[in-house]
């Protein structure tokens, strides 16, 4: 075999070791770069999910506190017409004495 005929073997032999680590390298970059994709799809998915789930808490507690408000205000209502009717009857209890 003379040199050049291995010099150019051996190159050629480098050559294809070297296209396939860079084809390697490629292949898994791009599975790098999917999982990825996958992992950023998943995480927006949390997000949003959590921001739905905070959107639909808002409303429970606005509602909630809407309940409340006219719990409390009826509770003012029923105690005002409680009291005058203590009154009234005070006054009832008085003018018979």
């Amino acid at each position: 075999m003379s040199e050049e005929n291995a010099a150019k073997k051996l190159t050629e032999a480098f050559g294809e070791s070297y296209q396939e680590v860079v084809r390697s390298a490629m292949d898994n970059q791009q599975r790098n770069v999917q999982l990825a994709q996958g992992w950023v799809e998943g995480i927006t998915g949390v997000f949003e999910s959590q921001a739905e789930t905070n959107r639909a808490l808002t409303r429970a507690m606005e509602s909630y506190t809407k309940v409340v408000e006219e719990t409390v205000k009826s509770q003012e209502r029923t105690s005002r017409a409680l009291a005058e009717s203590l009154e009234a009857y005070k006054e009832v209890i008085e003018r018979s004495n």
